[in-house]
């Protein structure tokens, strides 16, 4: 449903492109994994509520590589809106700088985490964060050559690739086997999840929204299940936070830019549209912080 819903999306985009001439700006958002599901659903809802705007694009190519592409220039040609899991880095900002991208807002808008996901009836009953780590980046060929206790069952792990899983402030090693224990699939989490409902024996790292996908089962990691109410409090360890990011200084001059920040702050309360998707929403004070944050860049757009 959602591949036609966005391939119709594409199509309304085309017909509305001008037949000569340089083309309408098209917002973009882009960067983490875990944040894709709520870029394409504001992208979505805003294209169907403004039938005579151009419908924005969503792409997931980690925070690195968004932030770099969002940092890039001012303009249609590059990126609007980043959803990264960490904030900008020091360098990060002085390289936006001399692309002349200054004013940049940073907003915190909800947590997501990484999961761990088998399929349905199979996999570890638990791992520790350790024993994951070993898994990813060690030489060992069976679970039980991590841990006696562990299942004598062969490796084979999907998940995003080395730098997401060590730039994006999640606590796993920056290297992975290169023996084929480990299956890089690069920004697809959706990918990783159909991968591993097909693949008997396989192990999936995903982002907390994809993780109750069809024929999937959750592992818990250090003896904690990921849930809305576990991530929110902290105590699900690989818990990682989202954050959105908005050229300030260009918001004014991008065509239908006050509207969307409109739309995406009212969708991130508890059992709003980010939540259905799999968002975990911030607490009252810092969520109403992020409202007001939103509410001030769409007013000055």
């Amino acid at each position: 449903m959602r591949l036609a819903l966005l391939s119709v999306l594409l199509l309304a985009a085309c017909s509305r492109a001008p037949v000569a001439g340089p083309g309408p700006h098209q917002i973009r958002l882009v960067g983490a994994t875990a944040g894709l599901p709520f870029a394409e659903d504001v992208a979505e809802r805003f294209t169907l509520a403004a039938a005579d705007s151009i419908a924005p694009l969503a792409q997931a190519d980690g925070s690195a590589s968004g932030i770099a592409r969002f940092c890039g220039g001012l303009g249609a040609a590059h990126p609007d809106l980043v959803i990264a899991t960490r904030p900008l880095s020091a360098a990060e900002r002085r390289g936006c700088a001399i692309y002349g991208v200054a004013r940049i807002a940073q907003i915190r808008f909800g947590w997501s985490a990484l999961t761990i996901v088998a399929r349905t009836g199979e996999g570890p009953p638990v791992l520790t964060r350790a024993q994951l780590a070993a898994a990813v980046s060690g030489p060992a060929a069976r679970w039980s050559d991590i841990d006696v206790g562990l299942a004598p069952a062969s490796i084979a792990l999907y998940g995003p690739a080395a730098r997401t899983i060590s730039g994006d402030g999640l606590a796993l090693p920056a290297r992975t086997r290169g023996d084929g224990g480990y299956h890089p699939l690069g920004a697809d989490a959706e990918l990783v999840a159909t991968t591993v409902a097909r693949t008997p024996g396989a192990i999936g790292l995903v982002p907390f929204a994809y993780a109750t996908r069809e024929g999937l089962r959750v592992v818990p990691v250090d003896g904690v299940t990921p849930t809305a109410e576990t991530i929110a409090s902290g105590r699900y360890p690989l818990r990682i936070p989202l954050f959105l990011m908005v050229k300030a200084g260009e918001a004014r001059s991008v065509p239908g830019m006050a509207a969307l920040l409109r739309l995406f702050a009212a969708s991130i309360d508890p059992g709003g549209a980010f939540a259905r998707a799999g968002l975990v929403p911030l607490g009252g004070s810092k969520r109403a912080t992020a409202k007001r944050a939103l509410a001030s860049i769409a007013g000055a757009a």
